[in-house]
């Protein structure tokens, strides 16, 4: 009796035992199993979030949506609070920079968008549903990025796309890029942020540019202003300029940089796309078909 009592505690030692040992090696695997089915429904959700800021672009470029800057567009407080551990400082600034930038058009901004937020902004025109309760994504619509915060890791549909623009090298060696380039929206003052990136080892001798009502490339005379600042490697350089005072539908800005190709002293133009700007004053005229004294 003793003996049959004795084997029966041993038995349920050895069932607890493998219990726990059963436990220690399925529990990994099990959160390996929902980690993976998360990821997998995230990577889902992010394409059908995608799907809706490219369908957006569309009808942005056929006039058919504008952004709700005023309610969607995302606070700098709300970028740090959300977005501060998963984006390092010159992006946060450069999204502040864009966000409050009142000659930066609104489908250029940033916006913070959840489930509730596409519904309302468009309204039956692009379709999107499934987003998980309390999920937001930071979208710029021109771009096109997305970026989720996964629990302080980032998550987007472009992993190779910089937010901050960074320009593709000319023959390895000079780029400039404009952001906005190119603005059709009238407005009484236009800017835009130049970056001018150079290649490894390339020595740049200067760095010129002009506003002009000019498709074609102005003469090298022309070029009234220089960029400061500008060593001979390093980079990206980056700058902001102002077009005020002036008024037309053919603006555009010229960059004339001058550096050294491979033993060969070199002189390129980049030009952005076209400005529109209006500084005519308001006139009205009336006709006075009698005094009454």
């Amino acid at each position: 009796m003793l003996n049959n009592k004795g084997v029966s505690i041993v038995s349920l030692i050895v069932t607890i035992i493998l219990i726990i040992i059963l436990a220690a090696i399925s529990t990994p695997l099990l959160s390996s199993v929902i980690d993976d089915s998360f990821e997998e429904d995230a990577k889902v959700e992010l394409k059908n979030v995608q799907n809706v800021v490219e369908n957006a672009k569309t009808l942005i470029l056929v006039d058919q949506f504008i952004p709700n800057q005023e309610k969607y567009m995302i606070s700098y407080e709300d970028l740090f609070m959300k977005y501060g551990e998963i984006l390092t400082r010159e992006e946060l600034e450069y999204i502040k920079h864009i966000n409050e930038d009142e000659n930066i058009r609104a489908p250029y901004k940033y916006y913070l968008m959840d489930q509730k937020a596409f519904d309302d902004e468009f309204k039956g025109k692009v379709n999107i549903s499934g987003i998980r309760q309390n999920r937001e994504y930071l979208v710029n619509y021109m771009t096109g990025l997305i970026i989720m915060n996964k629990g302080g890791i980032r998550v987007t549909n472009r992993p190779d796309n910089p937010i901050i623009p960074t320009p593709e090298l000319v023959r390895g060696e000079v780029a400039v890029t404009f952001y906005p380039d190119g603005n059709k929206e009238w407005s009484r003052q236009q800017a835009t942020d130049v970056t001018i990136a150079l290649g490894e080892g390339t020595t740049i001798y200067s760095a010129k540019y002009m506003w002009a009502e000019e498709f074609n490339e102005p003469d090298e005379s022309e070029y009234t202003e220089e960029f400061t600042g500008i060593g001979e490697s390093g980079g990206p350089f980056n700058f902001s300029l102002e077009l005020t005072e002036e008024t037309g539908n053919d603006w555009y800005l010229w960059v004339l940089v001058e550096y050294d190709d491979v033993g060969i002293r070199t002189k390129k133009a980049f030009r952005s796309d076209v400005f529109y700007i209006d500084n005519i004053p308001p006139s009205a005229s009336f006709n006075v078909d009698e005094i009454v004294k």
